[in-house]
């Protein structure tokens, strides 16, 4: 059944099977990225291991790119399907295809011309330089397999089976950490290569996986280069142009930060840093999880003019983003000396601690602010908060630069700064741009995030008096504990998020 048909009470239950879905592959995903981190960092040192972080934020620089014809291309998609209008539909599908060719083929030149002059523009190690040069080649290569693949994957919109795209990460990572362990831990080899080649082998089955789901959940989808339109084609591209202008703000003020300190400070340094940001990392995911889940939704009230629904959605979706974020900070902040002390043994550099927390901080309010970035997307309503946005990241840009010049700061000033930057705008700022879009109080927007962070404080607190009566010296009590605490946190955090749960007798 087309979910366009399906009734409130059917779509209600296709969106929580959606969320569990994809809470459960995003878990999965989670514990193997836990579980390979030591191993990979034993393997091929912890110099090396930091440009894989590195590498992912290169991969978000020329996704950018990309992002400029893919960031919206499912929006004009669904809302076509929605409509009814499959011939528009497909008109859109195939011009995002075949612009997604041209651009990929005019950004392998400075794709090249980056793993070319590699020294030249990050701090490389004597020694690993054709490595990371083949490394990082391996890693580019998934810029074009997922950009030639965005197309097909607004099936998952259109379907609202976003379940089915759960499963599909999951495969790729367990395809990624099979390939990685055949490699690496079958003795193969000991070099960074071996992530490069698991990440681009992953990629091309996610991407085929995608191609053959596209043909089974909207088969009327067809590839036409006689579909191609020059205005469909510009109309998504000026609204995907401000949407990936608010993505390079995002990256400005996170990943940028990272390729900046490799430049400024020494290659090991930043390997703890890129270490330290593992949490917040997965805790991203899982947010850009929850509302990627929702967006359908949010997609089909626009496209129908259900203008009070839409508001009240964005609120629903910003309650529930922000408090399973507050539960993730509150566990990820509680238990963070244990984890590291067991994770990588008591001999861990305690900045890690500092920099975790400091990258953990802000979830509350970027998980309350997504759902609102995503009706701005739309909407078609990003061009002012994606000026603004870029302008802020700039700006966080030149006052990191300065510290680390002319301070003793190190990589903890970059992630205080970082820390308050994405406060500032996800806090203070996004709310205020909500309000101006859909025409009320924007008020109404800050309310979700006060509850959500209060919600985080007192788990948090409970959390360290749990932890005061009870000692966690192995994993076993390490793991009953978190799960006792996990369980509260989310009990706590829900009274005060959605207040006292009504049953039906």
């Amino acid at each position: 059944m087309n979910q366009t048909t399906l009734s409130p009470s059917e779509s209600a239950k296709r969106v929580t099977f959606n969320v569990v879905c994809n809470a459960v592959s995003h878990f999965l995903s989670a514990v193997i990225v836990f579980v390979l981190t030591p191993f990979l960092v034993a393997r091929v040192g912890l110099e090396a291991y930091g440009f894989y972080p590195i590498a992912t934020e290169v991969i978000a620089l020329f996704s950018l790119f990309t992002g400029v014809v893919n960031a919206t291309a499912g929006r004009y998609v669904t809302v076509e399907a929605a409509r009814g209008d499959a011939r528009e539909a497909n008109r859109y599908f195939s011009t995002v295809f075949f612009s997604n060719v041209a651009l990929c083929a005019v950004l392998l030149v400075p794709m090249g011309l980056f793993v070319a002059f590699l020294d030249g523009i990050l701090s490389v190690p004597a020694g690993l330089s054709g490595e990371l040069r083949l490394f990082f080649a391996l890693t580019l290569s998934t810029v074009p397999i997922n950009a030639l693949a965005s197309a097909f994957g607004s099936a998952y919109m259109i379907s609202n089976r976003t379940d089915l795209r759960a499963g599909q990460d999951l495969i790729a990572v367990l395809l990624r950490a099979a390939v990685l362990l055949g490699l690496l831990g079958g003795g193969f080899s000991s070099s960074i290569v071996s992530v490069g080649i698991a990440l681009a082998v992953s990629n091309g089955a996610g991407a085929a996986v995608q191609i053959l789901m596209c043909r089974r959940l909207s088969p009327d989808l067809r590839v036409s280069l006689r579909a191609v339109s020059l205005a469909h084609g510009r109309r998504v591209v000026v609204s995907g142009f401000w949407y990936s202008l608010n993505r390079l703000g995002a990256f400005l003020m996170t990943g940028a930060l990272l390729i900046l300190s490799n430049i400024v400070f020494s290659a090991d340094r930043v390997g703890g840093y890129a270490l330290s940001l593992t949490a917040s990392r997965f805790f991203s995911g899982i947010l850009l999880m929850l509302a990627g889940v929702l967006l359908p939704v949010t997609t089909r009230r626009f496209a129908r003019g259900e203008q009070d629904l839409l508001r009240d959605g964005i609120v629903r979706n910003q309650k529930l983003t922000g408090y399973f974020a507050a539960v993730g900070v509150a566990v990820g902040i509680g238990f963070c000396d244990e984890f590291f002390t067991l994770w990588l043994g008591r001999d861990a550099d305690p900045a890690l601690r500092i920099l975790t927390i400091l990258s953990l901080v802000p979830m509350v309010a970027v998980a309350c602010a997504l759902p609102i970035v995503d009706l701005g997307m739309v909407m078609d309503r990003m061009r002012r908060l994606s000026l603004l946005f870029v302008g802020c990241g700039l700006l966080t840009l030149a006052t990191i630069l300065a510290v680390s010049c002319f301070t003793k700061a190190g990589v903890v000033g970059v992630a205080a700064i970082s820390c308050a930057a994405q406060l500032l705008w996800y806090a203070l700022l996004v709310p205020i741009f909500a309000g101006r879009i859909l025409a009320t109080d924007s008020l109404v927007f800050y309310r979700p995030l006060f509850k959500c962070t209060l919600a985080a404080a007192v788990s948090l607190g409970l959390i360290f008096l749990v932890k005061a009566a009870v000692p966690t010296d192995g994993w076993i009590s390490f793991a009953v504990v978190l799960s006792l605490c996990a369980v509260m946190a989310l009990s706590v955090g829900f009274l005060c998020v959605f207040g006292r749960p009504k049953f039906k007798m």
